[in-house]
């Protein structure tokens, strides 16, 4: 059974993370945008599942990678030179981090960890990133 990394995610952020004014899942960075009511804000999005090699055997389970992206919006608008936006940012994916990074998602066999990181753009007095993490869990073939 795939487990679901984003709905556990979320819930684990609304719980730990608990700088973060707004949380919730969205099925892509524009359902992100659009709902977005208070900041700092954190949205967690499907990524991506990659299986590995499968073994030569007549029984076995398969090892998946599943990631998912949790994109941050962040008020720009308090100073010209955003280091307000900056600050707010840090604290909030170090939140994110510090409760995604390490745990293990039921129904996965790793803990979850961080693997990228990218800006995505200063749009409308907002500062937008994205965080990706990864975890696995073994599929039944």
């Amino acid at each position: 059974m795939i487990p679901d990394f984003v709905g556990q995610a979320v819930e684990r952020l609304a719980q730990i993370a608990t700088m973060l004014r707004q949380v919730g899942a969205a099925a892509d960075l524009a359902a992100a945008e659009q709902g977005v009511r208070t900041t700092p804000a954190a949205f967690v999005l499907p990524l991506a599942e990659r299986a590995g090699a499968a073994p030569h055997t007549a029984e076995f389970r398969q090892r998946v990678l599943l990631s998912a992206r949790v994109v941050f919006a962040v008020s720009n608008k308090a100073d010209a030179r955003g280091d307000a936006a900056r600050e707010s940012l840090i604290t909030a994916r170090q939140s994110a981090r510090d409760a995604i990074a390490g745990w293990v998602p039921e129904g996965c066999i790793e803990p979850a960890e961080f693997t990228a990181g990218q800006l995505l753009r200063l749009d409308r007095g907002l500062l937008w990133w994205h965080d990706d993490f990864a975890t696995a869990y073994l599929e039944p073939v």
